[in-house]
């Protein structure tokens, strides 16, 4: 093609491809910029779910503290309760 056609046929398929690679310039930033933001957000919902999930286990430590302080004796109330219940029949 640079030898067999004329050099105004050269010029308009330069700047198609000038147009072209302009183009595709332009829709890569976009996926960058796009992709970017994604895994900003997806870095701050994993932060916030770390933060939620260490909220939960400091909660599931104080709840098996008390059960562990209050389960014993809860049994051995209803134990209790259940042994005078079937005492009387």
């Amino acid at each position: 093609m640079l030898r067999t056609a004329p050099l105004e046929t050269l010029l308009v398929k330069d700047d198609e491809l000038v147009h072209q690679v302009k183009g595709l310039d332009s829709d890569m930033q976009m996926l960058v910029y796009e992709n970017y933001n994604k895994f900003i957000s997806a870095t701050d919902t994993i932060r916030k779910m770390k933060g939620d999930v260490e909220t939960m286990e400091t909660e599931m430590d104080q709840l098996v503290s008390i059960c562990a302080c209050y389960l014993p004796s809860l049994c051995f109330r209803i134990l209790c309760l259940l042994h005078y219940i079937l005492g009387r029949f």
